[in-house]
Formats: structure tokens, sequence, C-alpha cells
């Protein structure tokens, strides 16, 4: 008997947090009104998913949807926004979980009316963000380019002062010949990553990014604000850390000439690849196999003998299975097979 009332306690407890959650969270109707907003209280904003006291946090830069224009007060008398979070620039814990935040730690803080208690504007407001990505209009000049700003560039995905941060050695395609200025006046161009030299996790996503952080930065035309050519191929863009007799690209420092022969990376646990400049510290697993692209090996600029492959498989997540790039010879089988006399694959 003891034990079926601790459980009619529990279930009773249970049905009352959820009712006590369910009333929360309608205090205002939800409308969808179509706009979308970003977090912007460093380093975490609160976000009350049950009550007006949740303490839980969200990181700065989640993005999210507003659910309604109409404004509630918590219970000391501050203004909230009721959202549905997109992003939560984290774990993804809280991504798709809908609650109140406070407008001021937001970036629809400019569109608050105190007197309607309500949000005016948004979406086509600056201020949240709403159309910050057709601040420049697509037109896909299938130009492309890299980045090239060490070790990483900024790449602004949801608003000018955002600080998200892209790999250098990240790849893109240009998607509007036209640049923009950011909040304080600087040109930025519209891309669309296509390989974030990284974990995968900005592929592609689009942004923006200033034009000198890039390889775009020779063809920018200040006066026209606009990019004037550019590489039609990821294999045209030059790489800063390439030899003299490189060509348009670091992976053209000896020509393709597929001579069938297959080989492992036997470096342990790791040997590095090159993808895009000598300079590169990309790590490929022990154990990856490859296809040699040349029996022609290239120096790297400390002078030691680099062959160029192409990866099969990574003996890993398969981020780089098929790409290309240089390893040095004697982290791999073909160690045996080097001619330091040819500078060849024998």
């Amino acid at each position: 008997m003891k034990k079926l009332f601790l459980l009619l306690l529990i279930i009773t407890g249970s049905i009352a947090t959820a009712r006590a959650q369910t009333t929360f969270l309608n205090k205002v109707s939800t409308t969808n009104p179509g706009i979308k907003g970003k977090v912007t209280f460093s380093p975490t904003a609160g976000f009350k998913q049950y009550s007006w006291d949740d303490d839980t946090r969200v990181n700065e830069g989640a993005t999210f949807e507003l659910l309604t224009r109409e404004l509630a007060k918590d219970d000391i008398g501050l203004l909230c926004v009721k959202i549905k979070i997109i992003d939560d620039n984290g774990s993804g814990k809280f991504n798709g979980k809908v609650g109140f935040m406070y407008g001021a730690s937001t970036s629809l803080s400019d569109d608050m009316d105190y007197t309607t208690e309500r949000i005016k504007g948004g979406g086509s407001s600056s201020s949240s963000g709403g159309s910050y990505m057709d601040r420049a209009t697509t037109t896909y000049p299938k130009v492309y380019g890299k980045v090239t700003f060490s070790p990483t560039a900024g790449f602004k995905s949801t608003g000018h002062d955002d600080a998200t941060r892209v790999n250098e050695g990240a790849t893109f395609e240009l998607l509007s010949r036209e640049m923009i200025k950011d909040d304080i006046g600087l040109y930025t161009i519209k891309i669309k990553i296509i390989d974030d030299n990284g974990s995968g996790k900005y592929n592609g996503k689009s942004g923006y990014m200033y034009p000198a952080s890039t390889t775009i930065s020779d063809f920018t035309d200040y006066t026209s604000e606009r990019i004037v050519g550019g590489p039609k191929s990821i294999s045209e863009i030059s790489s800063g850390g390439d030899d003299e007799d490189s060509g348009n690209s670091f992976t053209d420092q000896v020509a393709s000439t597929y001579p069938g022969i297959k080989g492992r990376i036997t470096f342990s646990p790791t040997a590095g690849f090159k993808q895009f400049g000598w300079d590169d510290n990309t790590r490929v697993n022990e154990g990856a196999t490859f296809e040699l692209l040349s029996r022609k090996m290239a120096k790297d600029d400390s002078g030691l003998l680099c062959v160029k492959i192409k990866i099969i498989d990574d003996n890993g997540s398969g981020k780089f299975n098929g790409k290309i790039g240089f390893v040095f010879g004697a982290s791999t089988s073909l160690s045996d097979r080097m001619d330091y006399t040819t500078n060849k694959i024998e």
C-alpha cells in the first residue's frame, strides 16, 4: 500500500510538472512570424524552458526562431522573447527546444517596443540578422577561393559581428561578385564553404568573409565594390606556400601520371598530409591506403622528399577519402622504393 501511495505521488507530481511547463510556455501564443535571431549575450544567456527561474544557459552565437512578436514579463518584470533554438552553437543539446530568453540578450534587442511589449520589425531588420545573408544577391559567378589567413579566419554566417572561425586552407565558392561592407565599414565577400579543412562542420554553409583573408584578395576592385576575375576551379587556386615552379596549384608541383601503384601510410600514429602548402599540418591515420599519382618526388621547403598521392581509405572517418596531396615518402610503404639520385619512385 505504501508503495502504491508513493507511486501515485510520483505520477501526480509528474503530471503537475508537465502542466506547469505547458502553462509556462503558453504565456504567449505561438504565431511563428518568420523572424530569426542570434544570442548575443557573452559568453552565455539564460534560456527559460520550464519556469522563470530556470538557470539553463545557451552559448553566445546560438541561432533561434522567434515564435511570437508578443513579449512576456518574467517574475521580476523583465521582458522576454519566446524562441525555438535552431543551433545552440554547442553540443546540439538545445536544438529544437522552446523557451524564453531576455530580449536584451539577443540580436532582437533593437526591435523591442517597450510600450506595446512587442517585437517590431525583425526579419528584414539589420539588427535581427533576419536578412543578413541577402545583403548580396547570390549569382554564382563560378569563382573559387581558399582561406589564407593563419591559423583561422572570421566567417560571418549570421551577422557582421559573428565570431565563427574557419581554418586556413578551407576552400569555398564565391556566391556573388558584389562586396558588402560590414558594420565597421570593412568589405566582405559572400561565400559557400566547400571544405572547411577541419571537422566538416561548416561544409555547405554560406556566409561572409574578409577578402583579405582569402585568395580572392587579388581580384578585389574597391572602386566598383566588386570581385573582378578569379579562378574558375579549385585546381587554379594558388597557394602562398607553393614553390616557384608549382604552376597554379600546390598539388601541381609534379604532374599526375598515374603509374598504377598503391601504398599505405606506415608512420605511427599519423602522418602529415600536405593538401594546400608545405606547412600544412593535416594528419592522416597510420594504415590509410592511397594511390600514387606520380613516380616523380617533390622536395618540401626543408628539402625532404614527398610523394604525390590520392587517398583511397583514410582508415578513419572517411574525411580524406579522395583527397590529393603530398606525404613524406619515408612515412609510407613506398619508402624502400625511393631513389634519392633520381628523386623518383622506382
